[in-house]
Parts: structure tokens; C-alpha cells; sequence
């Protein structure tokens, strides 16, 4: 069955230039079928791979030319140029809207967008781009263009998120260090983060704290009174509260700053192990959980040896790496150090990733 748009000049009828005798004969019928309509065409865009990077970023990656949209006729269209990891389109996501004919992209809108569609930083994929017309933003006037195929290999960013502050005892009561901090991974009121609240001059107490929405003391701190709740607390943010205070642990935390509430649930404590570590075989070394980045990492001095990864100093769960690939194995083989120097290491938990990068001295 056809689909038609009917475009009814309302501002004539409005202004008692058309009478209604004459509406009906104002009304324009735009046939959708295809049979009388023309799709844009992307014009001689570049094909093959592409280079992306960050020392590039700002650089043009292409742009994009395109024919008139034609439905038969003379109506406002508008044009969005979309790209996607999928070749069906179907997650697909907006690069740039726009009423003219054309659109100039940069290696970092793509290299974004790519990320946002679920590529892997460091791995070779094809990214598919079109651009699809609109009568007045109607979704059933879309039509678009065949596709523009290149392959990237998307470089990894840092996001900057927004962030609120946990100053407090276990941290030296500083509002805006790193350690200490929630990010807004939405963009929304909604803070997140995971906080080793252990106070080392007395690591089995209970510990303050309380939350700025700045890095400083003024002009906001929340504080209050926290219930707890399963393996963790809940309460709301009051900004003439005193100091929250808690069991000592490690807590994911969850701050709405619209909702006005604050949520914490522990979870594990991850360090590291092993003959090249600073503790030995005896002692953990303590991870310290990067928010930005979604990483336990930790800069230390190691010595030749190795070492493992695991959860609250006890043998349960840990991790090495059976084929010194990168990818961590549950229980494997010690992870190698095999020269002595200052290391940057940081453990994806969700990914059972790690990197152990040798600081230049």
C-alpha cells in the first residue's frame, strides 16, 4: 500500500487567502511509495581504510556531499547523516543534521560515535554511513541514501564525565582529590563510583565522610544519617547534616543529586601479590579504583618475580594470565615482571583485562 504525507498550507487558510471551498485543493499529497520520489546520493566519498587518532582528532575525517532529496514536490527537507558498526542500521546513531547538502565530519565525531556503538578501541572495524531525508522531521518521509563503507580503528579516549566529591576521613578530608570521586557516566544527576572508605590510621573503625558537589567545602556538603540496608547503608543527602558515618570497607556508590539520595553496597577489595610486589607473598598491595577510566589501577615499584591479582586477601578469587596475553584466567599463572622499575598496572574487572605498562624513569 502506498504511503502518502498530506502538507496542508494552514498559514494561507490562517491569513483567509484560501477559502474552504479552495482546502482541500491546498493540500499538496507527497507520495512515499518511491514511485515518485528520489533518494539523496552521497557523492564521491572516499572508500577503504581510514587513520584515527588522537593527535588527529580535530581533523577533518571527510565531508560529505549529497544530492537533493526529491519528492515530487516542492516541500522542506531536511537531511541526517547517520552511522553505524551494524550494516542493518539498526542501532544506529546521528552524526550531524543538517537542511543543506552537505556535512563535514571529524575523526573525532567518528571516532565517538564508533566507541558509543560498542567498537573496541585498538581493533579494526567497518563502520557503515548514510545520510536519510525528512519531510519536516516525519519519520515516515524518511528515505536514504546507499551507504559509505570505511575501516577504522577507533583510539581510546578519555570521557570527561562530570563528577561530584567524597571528602573524608579515609582520604585526609580533601574535596576534589582523586581518590574520592563519582561520575556522572549518563551525563545526569545520577553519580556512581566504587571508594575504598578504610581510614589507615585505624583501618577496622568506623570512618567519615560526606559529599560536595564541588571540589571544595563551600558553597555545598551533603551529610546525614545513613540506614543500613543489606551489605550496605542508604540515606539522603542533607546539606546541614553532620558527617555520614560507616562500617570500614570497600562500597560502590550511587549519588542522585535530584532525588537528593545516596546509596552505598560493598563489593570486593582488589589487590595485588606476589614475590614482585612490595608485600611479598605475605601482604597485599591495594588497588585503588579509577572511576574515569572504569579500572582498579595502581603505580608501584616492582622488582623481578611475579605476581597475581585477587579479591580481599584471600585466596577466592583471584586472577593470572595463562598466556601472558593480557586476558586474566581465573586461579592462572603468575603474571611476570622481568625488570625491576616503576609500573603502571590496571585491571578491568568486567573485561578480565589487565595492562602493566613500565613508567619511563
Amino acid at each position: 500500500m502506498k504511503n502518502f504525507i498530506y502538507i496542508t498550507l494552514t498559514l494561507l487558510v490562517g491569513l483567509g487567502l484560501v477559502t474552504g471551498c479552495e482546502q482541500e485543493e491546498a493540500k499538496k499529497v507527497v507520495d512515499l511509495s518511491g514511485e515518485n520520489s528520489e533518494a539523496p546520493m552521497i557523492e564521491n566519498a572516499a572508500t577503504g581504510s581510514a587513520d584515527l587518532s588522537m593527535e588527529t582528532s580535530g581533523d577533518v575525517f571527510e565531508v560529505f556531499n549529497w544530492t537533493a532529496a526529491d519528492y515530487g514536490q516542492a516541500v522542506a527537507v531536511g537531511y541526517v547523516l547517520k552511522i553505524d558498526i551494524n550494516s542493518d542500521f539498526s542501532t544506529a546513531t546521528n552524526l550531524m543534521t543538517t537542511e543543506e547538502l552537505t556535512a563535514s565530519v571529524t575523526i573525532k565525531q567518528i571516532n565517538d560515535a564508533a566507541i558509543l556503538l560498542g567498537a573496541v578501541t585498538g581493533e579494526e572495524i567497518d563502520i557503515y554511513i548514510r545520510v536519510v531525508s525528512q519531510i519536516n522531521g516525519v519519520d515516515e518521509s524518511a528515505i536514504a541514501s546507499s551507504d559509505v563503507v570505511r575501516t577504522v580503528t577507533p583510539y581510546e579516549v578519555i570521557i570527561d564525565y562530570p563528577a561530584i566529591y567524597v571528602p573524608g576521613a579515609y582520604q585526609g578530608w580533601s574535596p576534589g582529590a582523586e581518590n574520592g570521586r563519582l561520575y556522572s557516566y549518563d551525563f545526569d544527576a545520577v553519580y556512581e563510583g566504587i571508594i575504598r572508605v578504610i581510614d589507615a590510621a585505624n583501618p577496622t573503625g568506623d570512618v567519615s565522610f560526606k559529599v560536595t558537589p564541588q571540589a571544595d567545602w563551600s558553597p555545598t556538603a551533603w551529610g546525614g544519617t545513613l540506614t543500613a540496608a543489606g551489605t550496605g547503608y542508604t540515606g539522603d543527602l542533607d546539606a546541614s547534616g553532620g558527617d555520614y558515618s560507616v562500617a570500614a570497607g570497600v562500597y560502590a556508590f550511587t549519588v542522585d543529586t535530584e532525588g537528593m539520595t545516596i546509596e552505598m553496597t560493598k563489593v570486593d577489595d582488589w589487590g595485588i601479590i606476589g614475590d614482585a610486589t612490595p608485600g611479598g607473598w605475605d601482604n597485599d598491595t591495594d588497588l585503588i579504583y579509577n572511576g574515569q577510566l572504569k579500572v582498579w589501577e595502581i603505580t608501584v615499584d616492582l622488582v623481578v618475580g611475579g605476581l597475581k591479582i585477587r579479591a580481599n586477601d584471600e585466596w577466592v578469587s583471584d586472577y593470572g594470565d595463562d598466556d601472558a596475553d593480557g586476558t586474566l584466567n581465573a586461579g592462572g599463572a603468575n603474571i611476570s615482571v622481568t625488570e625491576a622499575g616503576s609500573y603502571t598496572l590496571q585491571f578491568d574487572l568486567e573485561g578480565l583485562t589487565y595492562t602493566m605498562t613500565k613508567n619511563e624513569e
